[in-house]
């Protein structure tokens, strides 16, 4: 049972970066999301022998570390809360946890793996390398298990942290490795026929995870915005037969496509970065990665959109 003599408002807000505080909403609003969450995971935190102290504290320091980008309450309902509340208990040493998270996602792993077989690392070690990196860390970086968040699915999360960990493990043996070079350059100029396999399924993978969160930024836009950009970019009118369609000057026209195309962006960074758990810089480096094959998949996606052509002389 769920004590309800614990301040779970207070704790919260006790171990937020003051930053943080002044956007928190109202105390009943904040108590019941936190609520809602710890009643989400009773059963499990029990069966993992973890408090409800030590799960709200947890949970926000996985707000100090994503800041939520779109409100508070977004935030609240986006948390995974069973997968969190795995994470936080693997992290507070729960054996019960650690039995759970490799029942659970032991096949993820290996999956992944099996694209590695013909690297010069045995899958055995590189193995023990992801799960040292996920469980232990090393003496100047903590566990990346500490950096799951919780808004996106811890399953994704694992996948994305087996391939990049096994990616800098396989630059890092290569002998023709000359420079310390960042992921995004490894992933693109790795030539060696070995990693053709591996390369090519890390495309593949991100690029499946790009267009999901693009489908979805599309419903944030408004009827205006999608047509702005699927009459620009999929009909293929340019400033002066928008202008025309919508009574407006070539020069407004023009900002208003580039505007629109902005929000799009935006709200697929955020889709994306909350579903994979990556920060800012990680999306840039996703996006150099996969951009040769995206404008395809935007305008497919654009055409399908739902249309609501507007004439607006504003």
């Amino acid at each position: 049972m769920v004590s309800t003599h614990i301040p779970h408002t207070n704790l919260f807000k006790e171990t937020l970066q003051p930053a943080l505080l002044s956007s928190l909403p109202d105390e009943a609003t904040l108590s019941t999301h936190l609520q809602r969450i710890l009643d989400e995971i009773e059963e499990a935190r029990q069966q993992y022998h973890i408090e409800e102290v030590d799960f709200l504290v947890y949970l926000a320091q996985k707000a100090n570390q994503l800041p939520p980008p779109k409100g508070w309450i977004d935030w609240l309902e986006h948390v995974q809360s069973d997968d969190l509340c795995l994470a936080c208990a693997c992290s507070h040493h729960s054996e019960a946890a650690q039995k759970v998270f490799w029942q659970t996602y032991d096949k993820t792993i290996d999956q992944v793996l099996l694209r590695f077989q013909k690297s010069h690392i045995p899958p055995d070690d590189l193995k023990q390398i992801v799960m040292e990196k996920i469980f232990v860390g090393t003496e100047d970086k903590p566990p990346k298990l500490l950096k799951y968040s919780g808004q996106g699915f811890l399953e994704n999360w694992i996948r994305v942290t087996t391939l990049r960990t096994c990616l800098d493990c396989v630059k890092g043996s290569s002998q023709q490795k000359r420079e310390q070079l960042t992921e995004e350059d490894a992933l693109l100029r790795l030539q060696d026929s070995d990693f053709d396999v591996e390369l090519e399924f890390l495309k593949q993978e991100y690029r499946g995870h790009f267009k999901e969160s693009f489908a979805k930024a599309l419903t944030h836009l408004s009827s205006r915005e999608r047509n702005l950009l699927r009459q620009h970019l999929v009909s293929g009118l340019n400033i002066d037969q928008i202008g025309t369609l919508y009574h407006i000057h070539r020069a407004t026209a023009a900002r208003r496509i580039a505007k629109a195309r902005q929000a799009l962006l935006d709200a697929t960074r955020q889709e994306l970065m909350a579903k994979l758990e990556i920060s800012k810089n990680e999306f840039e480096s996703i996006m150099n990665l996969i951009q040769s094959r995206l404008d395809v998949s935007m305008i497919r996606l654009l055409g399908h959109a739902p249309s609501v052509i507007q004439d607006e002389s504003s």
